[in-house]
């Protein structure tokens, strides 16, 4: 064989090892192949069993699947021109060749040289002199010739003789014959008979048991016999079929007791009987159960195969019929494992997408002959996408998947799977957009919690088809219509990446899944999605790039042109409340878990009217102790008043503003916190500065005057002052400190850390460089267990110098800052009372050294960084008593099940609301 043909050969390893490693192989191809190709793949099948030593295994495989289709028409077993029957020929023939040449090779010599006729069908007689008498020489003739062969098979010596192989198959012909109560006899007959011995005694020239020379004769004499020892097997009496033949009754009445007594002691008992012939056992209704303990479902090392065994040609032919075939496959597999429940769902589903892994790696066959698969072609007038013959055969192969989960939907116990809530269909549909959306959801947290490595894709892509049925599926049978039916089939698609940090083998996988499901889903399909939306946490770029990359390869962007138009489908969000103006009437109907809602901490956008009345937009943030004016574009700390100085508060109806009145600022000695007071460099003077050397009417002093955007937005910011004022109250740690931030050995920087109600602030002078939502936080703890070297000390008056934080900045991902950082020359060096910081998004740790708190006590770092541990431990730990608290009094979602399947997750609020609401939506 040369190097090419080695190559062309060596490609189709992985698909041999797939097809002998599954019974389920064998048994779809054995139902879906056509009459025509029925010979060759029971051939290229047991040379690949052989190859294997395999060939007992599927033998046994196909006879399996033969008795438990045809349970209820046993005559018929063995009897089709099936899979079984061809492979079973070719398996007995072939280890039972010399036994056959030995038991009737002499026989069939001296039948052919006897040269006499055995016929006695009278009309093949009427030509003779004395027809009467001439027909009852030949039935005495083929009595005795009939019973020469029958006494040759069942002498005893003979029987001893017969190969270990052929016995082995009656006895598991006959666990299942007797599972099942049939005739065991007659199934045995109709397989050493039938496929053994009787087509060597019909045509004993092509089986090599003779070197003579048929004639007519001898031929009509061979089938003859066949007849007469195929009746006695099968236990049946000649009638009206063939009248002629009904002359030999007698003999098979004579004869039955013998042959049923011959065939039953062929059963090799003799053995200890396989504990697997326990799971032959009928359930309720009288069925066979289709699954047992299959002795072809172990995996085959690819590596171990020697590829040399196989004609190229027959490989080449034998994956053409499987890509062919590889819709049935798929169609088969489902209906099969769900109808009969062989398999769990996952693994039923985990064999279809094998199925895809293989068309998709070898791709269009390699053949003359035309493929049945049309040519590519464009998808409709508007488009120029055009797809090649295997994207378009495993289009082919999904919609077979999505037509069987959808037709047996609820038969298919999915609850371990929608348990986990990774993904599910909002109750709520977007009206403000040209078309109709329905929204559908993936949370990242959820899934990166699945075990893809452990359980395979299929269980995942099984409940993303039973989920998104309302928008892929074409038509829906009137009976199940729903109101679903009234908008467009097109989405939303959200992905929830908040807090997700995910391993290289995790990205990795999750590559994986994400190219399956763009190779997986069609192309019309895909062209229902009308925008996708990544929510991610501040600062958070590598991973949602990572997730655009992959999104960017579907169907629909074939070209650069196209990839930069489907990407303006993919929007980028931090705060989840943006998707107010997205379609979304209310923050309510955003069905994303509580915690993913803490994923950006709370700042508000307001505009503070000065007293000049001119409007300056600020970001408003609250922390424990303080409400923090922010400009927007630079993130400096504008000004800043305590909590504790609050007067009043009020909220003119007639208006969206907030009046705030303060009293007169006291000392900065006095202050519990660092505090700044206002910016005299910028236009933004307090409302209490003296204003041109003149002081303010008394009636200006300490007011604020706030403009928000909505009602609900000033409802959120009263209510999370109000709480924040009374959760301070039970407060037991500094709200404060000073610190070094450490990146290297002369890479430091001084920052100010301000907690907030949900947040840490890194503040450097008076600008915000980062923001540590406390629900993002992994952990925070000393380093001073680390095997990096100690550094002993330190200067805390230093100026920042050449300082890369490890969180990135907006234009860098926070994994390449770190990675960057690895590899540096120089390494983080530890003090032993540093702190790490770690969030869940990110894959570094910040590294700090809290010098004092805020109230500037002396005391040692060691006793700083404790308490800074403590607070942080505090803050986390309010968080998630606020989401538990909210979770617990607005229930996140449960499942809302139609009557055809369909999933829809629903908050407990909206579910009396939601038939009123979609009717008024209607309207």
């Amino acid at each position: 064989m040369s190097s090419t043909t080695d190559a062309s050969v060596e490609r189709y390893r992985d698909f041999i090892a797939s097809l002998i490693s599954s019974a389920s192989y064998a048994r779809a191809l054995s139902e879906v192949s056509s009459s025509s190709d029925i010979d060759f793949l029971a051939k290229i099948l047991l040379d690949i069993a052989n190859a294997t030593n395999r060939s007992q295994q599927l033998i046994k495989e196909l006879i399996y699947f033969e008795i438990s289709k045809y349970q209820h028409m046993p005559t018929t077993i063995f009897r089709s021109n099936s899979l079984a029957s061809k492979a079973l020929g070719l398996y007995v023939r072939d280890v039972g060749y010399q036994y056959l040449k030995n038991t009737i090779g002499t026989l069939c010599d001296d039948l052919i040289v006897d040269a006499k006729s055995l016929e006695i069908d009278p009309k093949a007689l009427e030509e003779e002199k004395d027809p009467e008498k001439k027909l009852q020489q030949n039935i005495e003739r083929l009595t005795e010739w009939s019973a020469k062969f029958l006494d040759r098979m069942m002498s005893a010596d003979v029987i001893d003789k017969m190969p270990k192989e052929l016995r082995l198959i009656a006895r598991f012909i006959g666990q299942v014959s007797d599972s099942l109560q049939l005739d065991t006899p007659v199934l045995i007959g109709g397989y050493i008979m039938l496929r053994f011995f009787n087509p060597a005694i019909a045509t004993p020239d092509a089986m090599n048991l003779t070197t003579k020379k048929k004639t007519k004769v001898s031929q009509r004499n061979f089938i003859l016999i066949t007849k007469v020892i195929q009746n006695l097997a099968n236990n049946v009496l000649f009638g009206n079929k063939e009248r002629f033949m009904i002359c030999m009754n007698d003999f098979l009445t004579q004869k039955k007791d013998i042959m049923r007594e011959y065939l039953m002691s062929i059963i090799d008992y003799s053995e200890k009987v396989d504990e697997s012939s326990e799971l032959y056992t009928k359930d309720e209704s009288g069925n066979l159960p289709f699954e047992r303990k299959s002795e072809l479902n172990t995996t085959v090392d690819p590596k171990a195969l020697d590829m040399s065994k196989f004609e190229k040609r027959d490989l080449d032919k034998l994956y053409k019929l499987f890509f062919e075939y590889s819709p049935q496959v798929v169609e088969f597999f489902l209906e099969e494992g769900i109808t009969k429940e062989i398999k769990p769902i996952c693994k039923v589903m985990n064999g279809c997408l094998e199925v895809v892994d293989i068309t998709e790696k070898l791709g269009e066959p390699i053949s003359s002959m035309p493929i049945m698969t049309p040519s590519p072609t464009p998808q409709n007038d508007d488009e120029d996408t055009v797809l090649d013959n295997v994207t378009l055969q495993i289009e082919k192969i999904f919609s077979k998947i999505c037509l069987q989960v959808w037709k047996h939907t609820t038969k298919i116990d999915g609850s371990a799977i929608e348990s986990k809530f990774f993904f599910y269909r909002g109750n709520n549909i977007l009206t403000t957009f040209e078309e109709k959306l329905l929204v559908y959801y993936m949370i990242g947290t959820r899934l990166k919690d699945l075990d893809f490595l452990q359980d395979g894709l299929g269980e995942i892509l099984f409940h993303f088809i039973k989920v998104l049925r309302p928008s892929l599926e074409n038509i829906r049978p009137p009976s199940v219509k729903t109101d679903i039916e009234k908008y467009s089939k097109k989405f939303m698609l959200i992905l929830d990446m908040s807090f997700i940090s995910m391993s290289e083998e995790q990205e990795k996988v999750l590559a994986t899944l994400l190219h399956k499901f763009s190779r997986l889903f069609t192309l019309a399909q895909q062209k229902q999605i009308y925008q996708t939306v990544v929510l991610h946490a501040p600062n958070m770029i590598t991973f949602p790039s990572f997730l655009i990359k992959h999104f960017a390869k579907t169907k629909m962007a074939s070209t650069p042109k196209k990839q930069k138009d489907y990407a303006k489908k993919i929007v980028m969000m931090e705060d989840y409340s943006k998707l107010l103006a997205h379609g979304f009437r209310r923050e309510e109907d955003i069905l994303i878990p509580e915690v993913s809602k803490f994923n950006v901490p709370k700042t508000y956008k307001i505009i503070k009217v000065n007293p000049k009345g001119k409007h300056q937009e600020r970001l408003l943030k609250v922390t424990m102790m303080s409400l923090l004016n922010i400009d927007p574009k630079s993130k400096a700390i504008k000004n800043e008043r305590l909590l504790s100085e609050i007067e009043e508060i009020s909220a003119p109806p007639s208006n969206l503003e907030i009046h705030m009145r303060f009293r007169p600022i006291t000392p900065k000695t006095d202050q519990p916190i660092p505090y700044f007071p206002d910016n005299l460099d910028d236009d933004d003077t307090d409302d209490e500065t003296p204003m041109n050397g003149k002081k303010k009417k008394k009636s200006e002093v300490g007011f604020r005057r706030y403009i928000v955007n909505s009602e609900q937005e000033r409802e959120a910011v009263l209510e999370e002052i109000f709480e924040t004022v009374v959760r301070s109250q039970y407060c037991t740690t500094y709200q404060s400190f000073n610190s070094l931030l450490y990146k290297g050995t002369s890479k430091k920087a001084k920052r100010l850390i301000k907690l907030t109600a949900d947040s840490m602030l890194e503040v450097s002078g008076r600008t915000i460089k980062n923001e540590f939502p406390f629900i993002g936080i992994e952990y925070c703890r000393l380093t001073s267990a680390s095997p990096l070297a100690e550094l002993d000390n330190f200067d805390n008056e230093e100026e920042e110098t050449d300082l890369l934080t490890l969180l990135a900045s907006s234009n860098q991902s926070a994994s390449t800052t770190v990675a960057a950082a690895n590899n540096s020359k120089e390494k983080p060096i530890v003090h032993k009372d540093m702190v790490s910081l770690k969030m869940k998004n990110e894959e570094g740790e910040h590294f700090f050294i809290i010098t004092s708190t805020g109230l500037g006590q002396e005391s040692d770092t060691h006793t700083y960084a404790l308490e800074f541990i403590k607070a942080i431990e505090e803050g986390v730990k309010r968080t998630k008593d606020i989401i538990t608290q909210r979770s617990l009094s607005e229930p996140e979602f449960t499942y809302d099940t139609t009557g055809v399947g369909d999933m829809c997750m629903k908050s407990a609020e909206n579910k009396s609301s939601d038939n009123v609401e979609s009717k008024q939506e209607t309207e």
